[in-house]
């Protein structure tokens, strides 16, 4: 019931937030908010959100199944690490996308489409990359 409803909420999100991209002159200038059933939890650009949700909150979420990739990371806690923390994490997600650890070979093999490509890396790295600037201060 709770993968149900968080699935939901990410679902409503993202058409509320698509309608308003639409309105808006794009998807550069929008933002997806992550949420569990009680309070806003982030921000992330709509593509990198699409990103998270389609290939990443499947383990990496309050309803993954896996405690080991939950204890990794948990993308609705990002909003809430101190900036030292958060550029540790980032940097984490950077290396692990890099070297091809993430999503696992496992989970490839099970479900192929959940492989990252040459440009979601990107985005992902990017996304990562600029996020850290800021929590730098840069």
């Amino acid at each position: 019931m709770k993968k149900l409803l968080f699935t939901l909420c990410i679902a409503l999100f993202a058409c509320f937030y698509t309608q308003e991209a639409a309105a808006q002159g794009g998807p550069e200038k929008t933002k997806v908010l992550l949420a569990d059933s009680t309070q806003l939890l982030g921000a992330y650009p709509m593509d990198v959100m699409t990103l998270i949700t389609n290939k990443c909150l499947g383990c990496h979420s309050p309803s993954g199944k896996s405690d080991k990739a939950k204890d990794k990371l948990m993308w609705v806690k990002l909003q809430y690490m101190n900036p030292a923390d958060l550029v540790a994490k980032l940097d984490e997600i950077i290396e692990v996308v890099d070297e091809g650890e993430m999503p696992p070979a496992k989970m490839i093999e099970r479900f192929p489409n959940l492989k990252l490509t040459d440009d979601e890396i990107a985005l992902l790295k990017g996304w990562a990359e600029s996020t850290t600037n800021a929590a730098l201060g840069e």
